[in-house]
């Protein structure tokens, strides 16, 4: 059995205004090389949640080592406040990915995770489907323990369900 890999992020759902501080933060000369203090002072992150936001953005494709990636560059430049739907496709095609980059798709995607599985092939053989269907489908891939699967679910299908900017 494949492991899930969606534990990357903590606890912490993506939310494109934390993603935004990552990567200004990102822009600047010290990356996010810099201190844990530091990085928290300049993005306003608490100390917990400073590491998962910044996988976030480095599991988006727009992070690499520490600083902006090209795409990265380009979206901080175009797209600030990360509001274009090309901003959303491209974060959407390397989240695909999980954490291999841009590397050929294997033959079963559950290989790669709970990501890459939904996308390359739950979603295509279900157009519409509950909760519970993906649930079940995972609880038959993925090693993890049965209850923490549909938990950590909960964050692919809130990364596409919910209003990820909030302007407050």
């Amino acid at each position: 059995m494949a492991k899930l890999q969606l534990h990357f992020n903590g606890n912490f759902t993506f939310k494109k205004e934390e993603v935004k501080r990552i990567l200004e933060t990102a822009s600047q000369k010290e990356g996010l090389k810099d201190s844990l203090e530091n990085l928290m002072s300049k993005t306003g992150l608490g100390n917990a949640k400073v590491s998962p936001i910044k996988n976030w953005a480095i599991r988006a494709g727009l992070i690499t080592e520490n600083y902006l990636s090209p795409e990265g560059k380009t979206v901080l430049k175009y797209d600030p406040y990360l509001q274009s739907i090309i901003t959303d496709w491209l974060m959407h095609f390397y989240l695909s990915f999980g954490d291999k980059g841009l590397n050929s798709i294997p033959e079963n995607p559950y290989d790669w995770g709970g990501w890459t599985y939904f996308i390359y092939d739950f979603l295509p053989q279900n157009l519409s489907f509950t909760k519970n269907n993906l649930d079940e489908k995972c609880l038959n891939l993925f090693e993890e323990k049965r209850e923490e699967i549909p938990k950590r679910l909960n964050f692919i299908l809130r990364t596409y369900l919910e209003k990820a900017y909030d302007n407050n």
